[in-house]
């Protein structure tokens, strides 16, 4: 389930906002977002490792529930579907890097009909797909550090790893 959920929970989610909000540049945009995974990951890890190694595991599933609490809400309070809910236009409208539009528009296109994407064989090729490798992407992630403590390296300096692998996951 996290598999399946994650991978299009965050990844495809990020890029359709990107895709909504940016017209042009979306590559830089989405690397950015992309980069700020690894950041936030590596955050999280040296922040979790502190408290768990300061007050035990419980009062970390606390801090971590308050911290994607906050996170949530704040998401909940700054993040739009479309700028024009906000009535804005995405950025980089009308913008065409000084190549003459085949023509005069702001309409921007949304996506296919789910009616009709559920038709195709490729949007289940998709699901599993994303769902493979989401799942074997975090079925490594979540053995490093019970595996680097066997190896007889403590709970902090194994979390240390994990989040220099995270930043090497932003880079």
């Amino acid at each position: 389930i996290m598999g399946l959920c994650d991978g299009f929970c965050s990844i495809s989610s990020a890029s359709r906002m990107v895709n909504t909000w940016f017209h042009t540049h979306q590559g830089l945009i989405l690397g950015l977002v992309t980069a700020a995974t690894g950041l936030g990951g590596s955050l999280f890890s040296l922040i979790m490792s502190r408290q768990i190694e300061a007050s035990g595991w419980r009062s970390g599933y606390y801090v971590s529930a308050i911290l994607i609490l906050i996170t949530a809400v704040v998401l909940f309070l700054v993040v739009r579907h479309r700028p024009s809910d906000l009535g804005l236009q995405p950025c980089g409208s009308g913008n065409h890097h000084g190549k003459k539009p085949k023509k005069e528009t702001n309409d921007h296109w949304y996506g296919y009909e789910p009616k009709d994407v559920y038709r195709k064989p490729t949007f289940y090729l998709t699901v599993f797909v994303v769902f493979m490798v989401s799942f074997c992407v975090y079925a490594a992630y979540q053995v490093i550090v019970p595996h680097l403590q066997d190896c007889n390296m403590n709970a902090t300096d194994a979390a240390n790893v994990q989040s220099i692998l995270l930043l090497g996951l932003a880079g």
